[in-house]
């Protein structure tokens, strides 16, 4: 049995003894990336503005100057203004004079984290939620001083409408790495899945989604169904334009982004224009703001496809995905830089659809007032990393922490006198 099914297996059901009873929970070597610790704390309470602000930038100074230790935030909070949730980010992120480490940061939900707070808690390294704890997220909002105007009306719905899509990346590239965990660890129950609901034909993905289903709530469950229904538009437009676009040598050898960007932008204009083959259909009317949505979107999604976290990713989690004769080939190469380049190549293709939907969840949470999650929810979503006091679904703490029990002593064999000794004794 491999080390990992070892411990899922002793984390979910318990060891037992020869005699029966439970041996407890598995041995730990608890790290402080992973911990809540209230000694190095800052509590978000109450909504985001400049009076919370100006109470918690001295905290967290102080903090800062005191070591590079974890920071813990703990957040009970509506949210509020984007702009004072941005900046709260970057202070707690900032560096010092010294150049030192950044301090890593864990988030914990006590109680609601919406609306910014909710952005918020996904933005820490590490983010908890206890059980009794709702994320809640939704779209920006904006409220003007003076009356629209049509031609202020329509700024602001575009201004709107890409704040959404920015919202929606940062917490894609935010969180990937934990949607990527969430779907590396139930990949060993996919097969199971197939045979238990008599669907063979099922790829990993349409297996992990459904495992999910089974897992969430109704609320959340319905942000599952408007993320499929966004994803499998990406999925189209995604392979139809690198399909197409990486045949062009602007493409391969742009001289300047906007080369790059016109052979991207004639080719949506071609998807987008099939996808909507109604008679009166025209970009003057909705056509153009599908265009925009679906450029930007592509942008986005090829920057992070070749993206340092994905990378991350592609390593730490490769053996979850490669099959053994692929882990012999990278293995029997013996440049490391040559090894990575390989490794990838095999790997970015297979979880560019789990990384699609994921793009696709973030943009839904930014849609309507329907994604009011609870903390397990945010948990399987790939959200949050663990939910306080549960071992299910698995967290990478209790994955990072685990230690193996120790290897048994041999067993000792009592040496034999030399032959004829016992005779000669008696």
């Amino acid at each position: 049995m491999s080390a990992f099914a070892s411990y899922s297996k002793r984390l979910r059901f318990g060891e037992r003894s020869a005699h029966g009873e439970n041996k407890g929970p598995p041995l730990i070597r608890p790290d402080k990336h992973y911990r809540p610790d209230p000694t190095r704390a800052v509590y978000v309470q109450g909504d985001f503005n400049q009076a919370l602000l100006d109470k918690l930038t001295p905290q967290i100074i102080r903090l800062q100057a005191k070591g590079r230790d974890p920071i813990t935030v703990f957040i009970d909070s509506r949210g509020g203004s984007t702009q004072i949730g941005g900046m709260l980010q970057q202070l707690l992120a900032a560096p010092d004079q010294d150049n030192s480490p950044i301090c890593h940061i864990i988030t914990v939900a006590t109680g609601r984290a919406a609306s910014s707070a909710a952005d918020l808690l996904s933005f820490g390294d590490y983010a908890v939620a206890y059980p009794h704890a709702r994320v809640f997220y939704h779209g920006v909002r904006f409220t003007p001083d003076d009356p629209l105007t049509l031609e202020r009306a329509s700024a602001f719905a575009e201004s709107l409408r890409w704040r959404n899509d920015l919202f929606a990346m940062g917490l894609a590239k935010r969180s990937v790495r934990r949607f990527m965990f969430r779907y590396a660890i139930s990949k060993r129950k996919f097969e199971e899945f197939r045979n238990r609901t008599n669907q063979r034909t099922l790829n990993d993905l349409e297996c992990f989604l459904g495992i999910l289903r089974e897992n969430l709530s109704q609320a959340a469950a319905g942000t599952i169904v408007r993320a499929e229904k966004r994803y499998r538009r990406y999925d189209d437009l995604v392979s139809r334009v690198l399909a197409k676009s990486e045949r062009r040598k602007r493409f391969q050898n742009a001289k300047r982004p906007a080369d790059f960007e016109e052979v991207v932008l004639k080719e949506v204009i071609s998807a987008v224009a099939r996808r909507n083959p109604a008679h009166d259909w025209t970009f003057q009317g909705a056509g153009l703001s599908q265009l925009s949505d679906d450029f930007l979107l592509l942008l986005e999604y090829m920057a992070c496809y070749d993206s340092d976290d994905l990378q991350v990713v592609c390593d730490r989690w490769a053996n979850f995905f490669l099959t053994k004769s692929e882990q012999g080939e990278i293995t029997a190469i013996q440049d490391d830089d040559q090894k990575r380049t390989r490794r990838l190549e095999i790997l970015k293709p297979r979880l560019r659809p789990a990384w699609l939907f994921f793009v696709a969840l973030c943009h839904s949470l930014q849609e309507g007032e329907e994604n009011d999650l609870t903390s397990l929810d945010a948990c399987w979503l790939g959200l949050i990393d663990e939910v306080i006091g549960t071992d299910y679904p698995e967290s990478l703490r209790s994955f990072v922490e685990w230690e193996p029990d120790p290897e048994p002593e041999p067993a000792t064999v009592p040496e034999l006198p030399p032959s004829g000794g016992l005779a000669a004794q008696a």
